[in-house]
């Protein structure tokens, strides 16, 4: 977890208050957040197997706390609240994420899916546990091997869909596959899913994974239209992913999301020949970086998001007025609607 040092007071508070601090208000809604008590040890072995070195710790919803605090320090923090959504952390992660938020009137979890449970099983779930929606992962789809085998669908089943469709629920949708935004798939299921379960708010989480330009440019236009699809910004820091995004999409239809804990890394993810890879302050074993003796003096990637956004934004010819309600009052309109439902229910 990030502390209140030297360094973040030099070098991340002056990109705090030059970049960040003049697209917000007087809170912030975080609309993509993780926090998990614990790691299970098979989790843990896949984690360091695929990115060697990776913080692999636990990070209790009271350190995302702390953590958005201190990164938003002039602003009171809110957050829409997941697990590690993988088969063995699952359970212990949705337990955990309802338990904290019960205590803290700005946190709102979502619920990773038990992929046998029976639409009553999950109706009575989203109730004693107050989820606000579902975060689908495509890992949940353990009879499938390949992420590319993966669709939509079979993230999201009927029943899911149905009692999301009901009571007017969240989804926090990372779409599967090498062809991220830009995959006919994907496209065509989630215009299927908009159509047939028009009051789900189905948010489509680090635009579309259009970590670089060439997804943006494959598949925003078949998706802008939608009237109950929305789309978190998380992890997105090219300027011209947001600069083509934006030409399509009404900013609001748009939530900011850090993707904490890995947001708090220090660095940018960047493009090189159609792929992304994170250029960070510090030797992670993922990770590009220089020698300690000459290390990039990064900030955090929840301010290079920031960033992009303003950036990618100018060009698209919007103001800072027109993204302020990103921050906040965008996702605050679909969180009100879904609370006002629960309590109806309960």
């Amino acid at each position: 977890m990030i502390v209140k040092d030297d360094y973040y007071e030099r070098v991340d508070m002056k990109v705090y208050h030059e970049v960040v601090a003049p697209v917000l208000g007087k809170s912030i809604l975080d609309v993509h957040a993780h926090a998990m008590a614990q790691v299970p040890e098979p989790q843990m072995r896949r984690v360091e197997h695929k990115y060697p070195g990776r913080e692999s710790e636990p990070f209790p919803v009271e350190d995302l706390a702390a953590t958005g605090q201190l990164m938003f320090p002039e602003q009171t923090y809110h957050a829409v609240v997941f697990g590690m959504p993988n088969p063995e952390s699952a359970a212990s992660s949705n337990a955990h994420v309802a338990e904290e938020c019960r205590k803290r009137e700005t946190f709102y979890p979502l619920y990773i899916p038990d992929m046998q449970a029976s639409e009553q099983q999950i109706r009575n779930t989203v109730l004693q546990g107050g989820f606000y929606g579902f975060k689908p992962y495509w890992l949940m789809v353990d009879w499938k091997d390949e992420e590319d085998e993966v669709t939509v669908g079979d993230m999201l089943p009927a029943p899911y869909m149905r009692v999301a469709d009901d009571w007017g629920l969240m989804i926090m949708l990372h779409i599967p596959g090498s062809k991220r935004l830009a995959s006919a798939s994907n496209i065509e299921w989630i215009q299927k899913l908009s159509r047939e379960y028009p009051n789900a708010k189905i948010i489509i989480a680090h635009l579309g994974r259009s970590y670089c330009p060439w997804s943006m440019k494959g598949g925003i236009s078949h998706l802008c239209d939608l009237p109950n699809v929305y789309w978190d910004t998380s992890f997105v820091q090219q300027s011209l992913s947001y600069k083509i995004f934006f030409d399509h999409v009404d900013p609001s239809k748009v939530m900011y999301g850090t993707d904490l804990p890995i947001g708090q890394t220090r660095g940018r993810r960047v493009c090189i020949n159609d792929r992304w890879i994170d250029v960070t302050r510090d030797d992670l074993g993922w990770t590009a970086s220089r020698d300690p003796q000459h290390s990039i003096e990064a900030t955090f990637m929840t301010y290079e998001m920031i960033r992009a956004m303003r950036e990618g934004a100018e060009e698209a010819g919007l103001s800072t007025a027109d993204l302020r309600p990103i921050f906040f009052e965008n996702g605050m309109r679909l969180i009100e609607d879904v609370q006002h439902t629960l309590q109806s229910l309960s």
